[in-house]
């Protein structure tokens, strides 16, 4: 089976959401706040603001990274159930959370709305924008795709100009780069976040994605089996892993990884299609 690279791009993020965010969702860079009360400080993670990169200036509440799990693992029920009894409102990276999860749940309209909302509320963080971008992709609307893709890209960018080694903004930028079709552009760009942070089994599943959608197979399984050693959990790492092997004759692969796939995300939009390339076998 040829699998069309543009159609495949518009699919990555359902999994991501590529991603569990290991070092956090970047944020727009504040000036210091004084410390917060404790009960307002049990919501993030430190309950001050870090300060530790131009990219985030305080940390996501833990429920956040947790969700990030849970999406990268296409268990959306227990995403959502993770979020249940939070103040979404309270606090942008629970409104990205709370978008992300919408649109794995199939609500596009509803995440649009919501990631629109956290990208304006997080002015010069590219995180949301790359998610509003695979919302709008999911809804085939590639226009307004691109134009979140590029404001992404251009967010990360400036993050970049001050801080060329920041993971997180390189990770986003490489992956609003994939967004727009710029393959080379993207690989190269995650190649320098996984230099940055070498252990973020998102960074070589983007990389690994990415090369599926240039159609370099090889190059694909191998990238991708390696993020699958890094975390077990990516399901669609399972599905593009099956693809690229499908692709070169590697149907015993294929069968393994559609399989694992079909039983981490039945619900996921490839899932009949995964269903129906392992009953023409």
């Amino acid at each position: 089976m040829t699998t069309d690279a543009r159609k495949l791009s518009w699919l990555l993020v359902l999994a991501l959401l590529v991603g569990s965010a290991d070092e956090g969702l970047a944020g727009k860079k504040k000036k210091k706040k004084k410390k917060k009360d404790k009960a307002e400080s049990s919501e993030t993670a430190t309950g001050t603001e870090t300060g530790d990169s131009p990219s985030r200036s305080a940390a996501p509440p833990r429920v956040v990274q947790d969700v990030d799990r849970r999406l990268l693992a296409y268990d959306t029920d227990a995403a959502r159930a993770l979020l249940a009894g939070e103040a979404l409102d309270s606090n942008v990276y629970l409104q990205i959370a709370d978008g992300r999860v919408l649109e794995q749940e199939g609500n596009t309209s509803k995440a649009i709305g919501r990631l629109t909302a956290a990208a304006d509320a997080a002015d010069g963080d590219p995180a949301p924008l790359v998610y509003l971008g695979e919302a709008h992709l999911r809804s085939r609307n590639t226009g307004q795709a691109n134009d979140a893709f590029a404001r992404a890209a251009q967010r990360a960018e400036a993050i970049l100009d001050r801080a060329p080694d920041d993971a997180e903004a390189l990770y986003f930028l490489g992956v609003a780069q994939q967004g727009l079709g710029r393959y080379d552009q993207a690989i190269t760009t995650l190649e320098k976040a996984r230099g940055a942070s070498p252990r973020d089994a998102r960074v070589v599943y983007q990389i690994g994605a990415t090369q599926a959608f240039k159609k370099d197979w090889n190059a694909a399984i191998d990238t991708l089996t390696q993020a699958i050693d890094m975390n077990s959990g990516i399901a669609y790492a399972y599905y593009y892993r099956g693809l690229a092997a499908n692709e070169i004759g590697r149907k015993d692969l294929l069968v393994n990884d559609l399989d694992r796939f079909l039983a981490m995300a039945p619900h996921a939009p490839e899932a009949a299609q995964a269903s129906r390339l392992l009953g023409s076998l």
